[in-house]
């Protein structure tokens, strides 16, 4: 059935504002997040569609890269990804994985799909902050710039869990594991219960929780 209190006249105005905001404040300020006279703009919306496992070529990994530009000087490679937000990221936005795998997961098909050195490129994250609080005498900017972590030990342990998830899910040529278990998660120190609406005994008991995912 059709919910008409999904949202209202006001709310949508709002998100709309919002976004005004975000985009007049990039424009006057772009010269701090774009470099027009050393950087090359490669593209929007770059699509990545690839197997990321060979030996599944039934499954295929299907993205966007929100904006990505060339340094014409060193030749390095930066993609920029935008998300909106309430008030910016905090601390633990920023270790989210869930969040910042995403941008790895882009860096490493995007380099094999067109045939590019992984570490000629970076990634990063542009949050839109939707509301800033007028009454703090030293107010954030409108655009939150977040680089997550995305070494060798970052990149190798994102596409290895990435893939045991894949092999996990997937049967050959491409159908989904029906038979596969997937166990509640709760991370050290039962970081990940702290968020989810799940969190409560008769949905999500305990003792069937698991700190870490181990697929293999």
């Amino acid at each position: 059935k059709y919910n008409s209190t999904f949202s209202s006249k006001e709310e949508l105005s709002d998100f709309y504002l919002s976004g005004l905001e975000c985009l007049n404040f990039l424009r006057k300020k772009r010269k701090n997040y774009v470099d027009k006279k050393n950087w090359e703009l490669l593209g929007i919306e770059i699509p990545i569609l690839l197997p990321p496992i060979e030996s599944k070529p039934g499954v295929a990994l299907m993205g966007f890269i929100d904006v990505a530009f060339r340094d014409k000087r060193t030749g390095r490679i930066i993609f920029y990804d935008l998300k909106t937000s309430g008030k910016g990221w905090s601390k633990w936005d920023k270790i989210d994985r869930s969040k910042t795998d995403q941008l790895i997961l882009y860096k490493k098909y995007f380099s094999v799909q067109y045939g590019l050195d992984i570490n000629n490129i970076d990634v990063e994250f542009l949050i839109l902050r939707r509301k800033i609080d007028t009454d703090n005498p030293f107010p954030p900017k409108r655009i939150q710039m977040f680089k997550p972590t995305q070494g060798t030990v970052a990149l190798n342990r994102t596409i290895r869990e990435f893939e045991q998830f894949i092999n996990h899910s997937f049967v050959e040529p491409g159908q989904y594991n029906t038979d596969a278990i997937y166990p509640a998660i709760c991370g050290t120190n039962s970081f990940n219960c702290k968020f989810c609406e799940f969190n409560n005994e008769n949905l999500c008991p305990t003792n069937q929780r698991m700190t870490q995912l181990n697929l293999v």
